[in-house]
């Protein structure tokens, strides 16, 4: 099964590293996708090609892995847009799922076209350990309870939400970039490689 992972990545940390390998335990070829005009979250700090790098660094080795960014794909910032021209490139019967944390599932009903998602890709969704976010009205009505699990997503090509709770470390890239600002370290935070390049490139030194 192929999956689709987004974000900003700013920087990729060990927390999307944590969650890209449960996924792989779990059968995923996951393809990681750099934002660049996300139309809900903040501008990212640093450009796309620098956390396309540090995100290929992240995942040096891992052959189930693929780095790219959203425009690489689609002109478009709408994740709907998005799995249209990945499931034309794909064809109609391989199976596709959007990685997606609880928060924005919560309100998914902001998306573009949210309720043709799961025409074109399941909805793979990560909630954690206390996890306090309420899913709108609306995203209940259209997708009920007794989600599928994540094996549940391989039999078919897209159409399920199934939401898993791995264990993850508890990692934001604003607390990375705030740390970095300040000169703190980040060593268990940040992958070596990804930390090497951060350093070397001069990245989020004076980014709040």
């Amino acid at each position: 099964m192929r999956i689709l992972y987004g974000g900003n990545f700013d920087p990729v940390h060990v927390g999307h590293a944590a969650l890209v390998r449960y996924m792989l335990r779990r059968g995923g070829q996951v393809c990681m996708l750099a934002s660049v005009n996300p139309p809900f979250r903040r501008a990212p700090v640093v450009d796309v090609s620098a956390r396309k790098a540090m995100l290929s660094l992240a995942f040096t080795g891992e052959t189930d892995v693929c780095v790219a960014s959203v425009k690489d794909y689609c002109e478009s910032p709408y994740t709907i847009d998005l799995l249209r021209k990945v499931r034309g490139i794909i064809g109609a019967s391989a199976p596709l799922a959007w990685a997606m944390g609880s928060d924005q599932y919560a309100k998914l009903n902001t998306w573009r076209d949210w309720t043709d998602l799961t025409n074109f890709a399941h909805l793979l969704v990560f909630r954690r350990s206390g996890d306090t976010n309420k899913v709108h009205r609306d995203v209940k009505w259209r997708w009920p309870a007794n989600p599928a699990t994540i094996g549940d997503l391989d039999t078919s090509p897209a159409g399920q939400v199934a939401e898993c709770s791995p264990a993850l470390p508890c990692v934001s890239s604003t607390d990375i970039r705030d740390r970095l600002s300040a000169g703190d370290a980040v060593e268990d935070l940040v992958p070596s490689p990804v930390l090497e390049y951060i350093t070397e490139h001069r990245l989020y030194q004076t980014v709040s």
